[in-house]
């Protein structure tokens, strides 16, 4: 099976996380970030978040009744 770009996207994406979290200094993990927007932004860090989430869960089929249009990043894709 030859991997599709957008494979390489999430295994790159994959690896630099891991990477960062191995290498980072004590309270600098990606979920200390985290906790530090929800800390000063809790609105703003639980939209993106949750417009994250309902992207991927969208396109796994476990929220497929919400609509393409409800899907922000899948409309910000589809401007290019």
């Amino acid at each position: 099976m030859a991997l599709h770009p957008s494979d390489w996207a999430w295994i790159t994406m994959a690896a630099g996380i891991v990477a960062y979290e191995i290498a980072c200094p004590p309270g600098e993990l990606l979920s200390d970030a985290t906790t530090r927007y929800g800390q000063s932004h809790m609105f703003l860090s639980s939209a993106v978040i949750g417009v994250v989430a309902v992207h991927l869960l969208r396109t796994t089929g476990l929220l497929r009744f919400i609509p393409e249009q409800l899907d922000l990043i899948h409309l910000l894709a589809s401007l290019k």
